[in-house]
């Protein structure tokens, strides 16, 4: 899978790090929504820490992709470059650094503790996680296998991967609850007639 292409538990690897840098063309989301759970490795704890609680609960609960540019101005992205550049980008910033490297972990040591992640906290979240884990349906498993597969030919070199699968399920998913809201009308409609 092209490295670019953050999906599932990626986006919540790099969260607790003091500098993220995304190339241009990367997109990231949550997408666990879309088949009925919920990132359960720590997503919530650290978008909160980096973000807030509005910009977490928007994307958890979306499932959405989120272009580079979109998380930079979210604030969990802090740099972003041209593609093809993220390795001098992070050679940059350990240049920068370098002259105050001790203040600099100080002061990351003191975020910790006045923004700290509970260990606790990560772990009712990944019980409440794995209990609704237990409660997936088939669908929700052929969605997830769908995402896998996707995942695995882009990986073989397909040039449709994760990232074009999810638009799919986006729109599907668009399309679904639409056509829902469409039913519903109608069959208040089909009540008023028959009365």
């Amino acid at each position: 899978m092209d490295f670019l292409d953050t999906l599932l538990p990626r986006l919540e690897s790099v969260l607790p790090f003091h500098k993220v840098i995304f190339e241009r063309s990367a997109q990231a989301g949550f997408p666990e929504v879309l088949f009925n759970l919920f990132p359960g490795m720590g997503a919530w704890d650290f978008t909160i820490r980096k973000a807030g609680f509005a910009v977490a609960n928007e994307m958890i609960l979306s499932g959405r992709l989120y272009s580079a540019d979109e998380l930079h101005y979210r604030r969990l992205v802090d740099v972003v470059v041209d593609d093809g550049q993220g390795e001098l980008a992070v050679d940059k910033i350990v240049r920068d650094i370098d002259p105050r490297h001790r203040g600099t972990l100080a002061a990351l040591r003191a975020q910790r503790l006045a923004a700290p992640i509970r260990y606790e906290s990560l772990m009712a979240i990944v019980d409440l996680w794995a209990e609704s884990a237990l409660g997936l349906t088939d669908r929700d498993l052929r969605l997830m296998e769908r995402l896998a597969r996707a995942q695995a030919r882009q990986a073989g070199g397909a040039e449709a991967g994760a990232v074009e699968e999810l638009q799919l399920m986006e729109l599907e998913n668009a399309w679904s609850e639409r056509r829902a809201c469409f039913d519903r009308r109608n069959v208040g409609n089909d009540r008023r007639v028959r009365s």
